[in-house]
Order: C-alpha cells, then sequence, then structure tokens
C-alpha cells in the first residue's frame, strides 16, 4: 500500500499565539525566534517572537508552540533554512 495514504497533517494556529502542528517527525532547531521542523509534508520555517516550545508528543507526532507567531513557510528542505540559523547563532 501506498504510506502516503496514512500520513496526517495539519496546522491550526488560534489567535496568533497557540499553534498545534500534525505529523511532526522532528524539531531540527529552535530558538525564540524561529522553529525548524520536520512534517510528514516536508520541512516546516516558523519564525515570531517570544516562541516557546509547548509540547512534544511524539507517540501523537504532535507539536505545540507559544508565542506570536508571524510565519509559517514549508521550505525545500531542512539544511537551507537550519544553516542560516546555525550561522545567526554563533555569530
Amino acid at each position: 500500500m501506498n504510506e502516503e495514504i496514512n500520513l496526517k497533517h495539519s496546522v491550526k494556529l488560534v489567535n496568533k499565539s497557540d499553534l498545534v502542528i500534525e505529523g511532526v517527525k522532528s524539531i531540527d532547531s529552535f530558538d525564540s525566534s524561529e522553529f525548524l521542523i520536520e512534517t510528514v509534508m516536508g520541512y516546516m520555517h516558523i519564525t515570531g517572537k517570544g516562541l516557546m516550545l509547548g509540547k512534544m508528543d511524539n507517540d501523537k507526532e504532535e507539536l505545540t508552540i507559544k508565542g506570536e507567531v508571524n510565519k509559517i513557510e514549508y521550505v525545500s528542505s531542512g539544511k537551507e533554512k537550519s544553516g542560516g540559523l546555525l550561522k545567526k547563532i554563533f555569530k
């Protein structure tokens, strides 16, 4: 059977401050201004202010992020965004 049939992915943002993402494989990197996560649909880059990891449930593949979310985007690979984040951290 096709594995993609069983993939579940959703993004729910409430009041621009409570973000719940289903279908999360891993968190590649994060700080108070951005998160880079791998989802079942590809890499997702989230930017904002005062971002905090609320909860990561590996069994449900669900991630909760708290803080002011300004942008959510899918990117072609984690390496592209992660390199930029790492450069910012080690400046």
